[in-house]
């Protein structure tokens, strides 16, 4: 059994500028990390998008500021 089908390929790059610049995405896009609870007190992390997980503020201390 057989199954033609059609390949898109696009450059990884151009596809992120896309997203970037593309005003509809304009209010939930995210470039820091941030930190979220559940309680008042900060002791029960609320951890449900990329941006709130510790590995992006791992991250952060690896990156040099210039």
């Amino acid at each position: 059994m057989t199954e033609d089908l059609e390949l898109w390929i696009r450059d990884p790059v151009e596809c992120i500028k896309e997203l970037i610049g593309n005003p509809a995405f304009r209010d939930v896009m995210k470039y820091a990390p941030e930190k979220h609870y559940e309680d008042r007190e900060g002791q029960h992390k609320r951890i449900d998008e990329m941006w709130t997980a510790e590995w992006w503020w791992e991250l952060q201390v690896r990156i040099p500021l210039s």
